[in-house]
Order: structure tokens, then sequence, then C-alpha cells
């Protein structure tokens, strides 16, 4: 099968990192904003901060999976007779 060329590679990469840090600095934000609607100061923050990077992880490991059942696949197609 023919590989993806080298740019398609890096904006994926690219892509993956910014989604996770979006993820979790807008779900810490949203935690602050709680903290000051609520005087729970950081309670919300910190909830929002370990919220948001499990939800960002678990979308990264999403994204990774395919990928490398992918590599599977072909790495047995070319060993087989």
């Amino acid at each position: 099968m023919q590989q993806p060329p080298l740019q398609d590679k890096r904006i994926g990469l690219w892509t993956a990192g910014v989604e996770f840090a979006v993820t979790i600095i807008l779900s810490t934000a949203g935690g602050y904003w709680l903290d000051g609607r609520m005087n729970t100061v950081p309670l919300w923050t910190l909830a929002g901060l370990a919220l948001g990077f499990a939800a960002a992880l678990w979308r990264l490991i999403r994204q990774v999976r395919p990928k490398a059942d992918e590599t599977d696949h072909e790495a047995k197609d070319e060993n087989s007779p």
C-alpha cells in the first residue's frame, strides 16, 4: 500500500496536538468559570483539568489506535505467502 506523504503525517500530528491542548484548556477554563460563580476555588478548576486531560487522552488513543491496527494488518499481509 502506498504511504501518505510526509506532509500529511505532519498535519495529522499537528491536529492531534492542537485537539489535545484545546480540550484541556477549555475544560480547565470552564472549571475556573464555575469556581468564580460558586466561590469554590480551586475545586472545579482542578476537576476541569482532570476531566479535560482524561478526555484529551481518550481522544488521542482513539485517533492513534486505528492507525496502529492498519499498520499491523499491512505487516501481516506482507509476511503472508
